[in-house]
């Protein structure tokens, strides 16, 4: 089973950083993290993704535990 989630409109909107905040004090595993954004300005995608990472910062994945 894989756990992630929770498409939300944009990485920084809930319910997502609640989402990966819940993850990480339950020491639940995250498989993966989606967003969705309508925009065709690929800066602004790469800002997604560069804001995904910076919330995962310090989250343990499934192959550290």
């Amino acid at each position: 089973m894989k756990v992630g989630g929770t498409a939300a409109c944009w990485v920084t909107n809930e319910p997502l950083p609640g989402f990966v905040e819940h993850c990480r004090t339950h020491e639940i595993p995250l498989d993966f993290i989606s967003w969705h954004i309508y925009n065709n300005d690929w800066e602004r995608h790469a800002e997604g993704v560069r804001e995904g990472k910076r919330l995962l910062t310090g989250f343990r994945s499934r192959g550290r535990r």
